[in-house]
């Protein structure tokens, strides 16, 4: 049952740094070859999770793409608070030809998952390594 966990516990590190990975070159990509447009946040996707009384928002952006079709977006960024605000300008990026693959284009997002999948990956290849060594 222990190798078990030790397994998992590295198929979950291999796969977040798999993600971190795609995101680097995702981003590179963006930054590259990508359209830049800015959008606008138009309202929030609430989710609500009653463990907790946790209430996390994510924004809709709307933009308008290279042909001059107005596009929404729902951002895979969240958080509890309504950031960012409701009217605001963002940035957004896609690939040429395909807005379906828009995104918010900041820093901010990119650090953020960048550490969350980087942390990940550090958490459950550590607990996978020292596992084996102390076993």
């Amino acid at each position: 049952m222990e190798e078990l966990g030790i397994g998992l516990m590295f198929v979950g590190g291999f796969a977040a740094l798999g993600a971190c990975i795609h995101h680097l070159v995702r981003s590179a990509e963006f930054r590259k070859r990508g359209i830049h447009r800015s959008g606008v946040v138009v309202r929030h996707e609430v989710t609500s999770y009653p463990e907790g009384d946790v209430v996390m928002r994510a924004p809709v952006i709307e933009f308008v793409d290279e042909w001059g079709v107005r596009r929404e977006f729902t951002s895979n960024m969240s958080n509890d608070r309504s950031k960012p605000a409701l009217g605001e300008s963002v940035p957004v990026a896609y690939l040429p030809g395909r807005p379906e693959t828009a995104r918010l284009y900041t820093a901010r997002h990119t650090v953020a998952v960048l550490l969350a999948t980087s942390s990940a990956a550090v958490v459950f290849l550590g607990g996978g390594l020292i596992s084996v060594l102390s076993g």
